[in-house]
């Protein structure tokens, strides 16, 4: 539809943007952006369409592109005034890496102009590249700050904070405050964060008791991230009952079979092995491992590169292909 328009304005260009980046379609986002800025009527972005594509670099971890967008926004005047604008971008350094560059964004805010989200966003970066104990420090002075209240976004990301660095009393404690000091009811994403606490602190079978006691069914991730943890901690007893909880679910999930197999593996139990691989190749392939992919930038253009399995014995390493986003 959109490329059957005969006229398009900024308005047209920021919804095909921010639908795609809204469905996860960074890169593709990006690449619009592009042609955009290309176009013949030269159209000019606004500030949604700029909020849409720094949302797509964060996602991205794409650095480069987020350096590139914030000189262009210095440029229009726009980070000094739109908080919307100063948020993304405090999001996307975050998210890619660069702390100090969200952090001197954060701290040239004033005190009124820092809302909710900038806040999450500074906590959220810090989670995401293993500060967590920086991150709840964050979170203590967010409490502080007058005129900010924490939302349930704000705890996902604080106690994904717990989880990475290990402190469990503290995530117990956050966790509890959230009905206890907000009225917020904890929800599936939270009850995740903690068994992914516990489960990555080794106390397996606190996880598996506090999953048993959630008011709502697990979800795939939430099971996958305990798995994980039976694989780290060598549990292989709670690996198969999880991989039973997967396989009743109607989600299947060919990672956990993968999980559980390594597992049978460390224990040098071979049989296991060869009939969960056995299984995974046979019928339909519903338990099979999609291959993995990363994303790359090759001369600014963002693609991804897919990681295939090869035959079991016949080589060392994965392979890779290298797959561009159609323009």
């Amino acid at each position: 539809m959109f490329d059957e328009m005969i006229e398009r304005d900024v308005v047209s260009w920021t919804t095909l943007i921010s639908g795609l980046v809204t469905q996860g379609y960074y890169a593709e986002g990006l690449l619009v952006f592009r042609r955009m800025k290309d176009d013949e009527l030269s159209i000019q972005p606004n500030v949604a369409t700029m909020v849409s594509v720094m949302s797509a670099c964060a996602h991205l971890g794409s650095l480069d592109h987020a350096r590139e967008l914030h000189a262009s926004l210095e440029k229009m005047g726009w980070v000094e005034g739109y908080v919307s604008i100063r948020n993304s971008l405090i999001d996307a350094y975050s998210k890619c890496g660069s702390i100090s560059c969200a952090s001197r964004i954060f701290h040239e805010m004033h005190s009124y102009q820092r809302d909710t989200y900038s806040w999450t966003a500074m906590i959220a970066g810090l989670a995401m590249h293993g500060r967590g104990a920086e991150a709840i420090t964050w979170f203590l002075q967010m409490k502080q700050a007058v005129g900010v209240v924490p939302d349930a976004v704000t705890f996902i990301a604080v106690l994904s904070a717990c989880a990475h660095a290990g402190l469990v009393d503290e995530g117990i404690e956050i966790f509890e405050s959230m009905e206890m000091d907000y009225g917020l009811v904890p929800e599936l994403q939270h009850y995740g964060c903690l068994v992914d606490l516990f489960g990555r602190a080794g106390l397996l079978e606190y996880a598996y008791d506090f999953l048993e006691t959630m008011p709502m069914e697990p979800n795939l991730a939430i099971l996958g991230s305990l798995l994980s943890a039976c694989r780290v901690h060598n549990n292989v007893n709670l690996g198969e009952i999880l991989l039973e909880k997967i396989n009743s679910s109607c989600n299947y999930g060919g990672g956990a079979h993968v999980l559980l197999s390594n597992m049978y593996a460390s224990e040098r139990q071979w049989c296991e092995v060869v009939h969960i691989r056995n299984g995974n190749e046979e019928g339909d392939n519903k338990n099979m491992k999609p291959p993995g992919q990363s994303w790359i930038e090759v001369k600014d253009t963002p693609d991804y590169c897919k990681w295939q399995d090869t035959p079991y014995g016949s080589c060392d390493l994965p392979t890779a292909e290298f797959c561009p986003v159609q323009q």
